[in-house]
């Protein structure tokens, strides 16, 4: 439950970050584009753990559908 709530969010300060990276004239802006590049990773650091969160969630649940197969351990 926490972790949809996280969601909602975060998803909408990323899109006003995307939509303040349009800026593209001004003074700060150089400035400004590097403070949005950082926040962006942090936010999409933030989505990944929350989605990471969540497939555990369901996994321990049983609600996540695994499909174990062999793989070539050495190629990896």
């Amino acid at each position: 439950m926490l972790v949809h709530d996280l969601r909602a969010p975060l998803t909408v300060i990323q899109a006003y970050i995307d939509l303040l990276g349009q800026i593209t004239s001004g003074p700060a802006v150089e400035k400004q584009q590097r403070y949005l590049s950082r926040m962006r990773e942090s936010c999409g650091q933030m989505l990944r753990l929350t989605g990471e969160i969540l497939k555990l969630s369901k996994l321990e649940a049983g609600r996540l559908a695994i499909n174990p197969r062999p793989m070539d351990l050495g190629a990896l």
